[in-house]
């Protein structure tokens, strides 16, 4: 898109579902947490022979540590009473293979000042717009025949 962006949102804390049950990942014992989520996936319909939207209910799993008691995790995931060291969303899975704790070293982390401020819906708006853009001036760029052939000329 060329331009930065400035997004300025907050993150919804999911509903969590505690379990008792246990796992190791490395040397920390996680606990597995769950949620719901609606879903809204795109299927074609041959009857209509369009695209139809779609809302499923997707099972989130995550596994989180409270030997490290910082309620935080990949992604939108957060909540938990210790760190996320593991999720899945049924489609992908992230896990933490390593934790480096270096609590002597302090590390500032300010906070982006340059770019346009939108949400993150706005932002997926403006995303999706130029993406559109840029599909339709490819697809007009490119030479046709009469069968509606795409041909590539190289070198002239």
């Amino acid at each position: 898109m060329g331009k930065p962006f400035l997004i300025v949102d907050h993150l919804e804390k999911p509903t969590w579902e505690l379990s008792k049950e246990t796992k190791n990942i490395g040397q920390y014992t996680c606990f597995k947490a769950t949620f719901s989520r609606p879903v809204t996936n795109q299927i074609f319909d041959s009857e209509s022979d369009s695209l139809v939207e779609v809302i499923e209910d997707r099972l989130v799993t995550a596994w989180y540590t409270i030997d490290i008691p910082l309620a935080h995790g990949p992604s939108e995931y957060w909540g938990l009473p210790g760190l996320i060291l593991e999720i899945s969303d049924g489609k992908s899975t992230i896990l933490c293979s390593k934790v480096v704790l270096n609590p002597e070293k302090g590390i500032a982390i300010e906070a982006p000042k340059k770019g346009k401020r939108v949400s993150q819906i706005e932002f997926d708006q403006i995303q999706e717009e130029k993406t559109q853009e840029m599909m339709e001036r490819f697809q007009s760029s490119n030479r046709r025949d009469d069968n509606n052939k795409v041909k590539i000329r190289i070198g002239g």
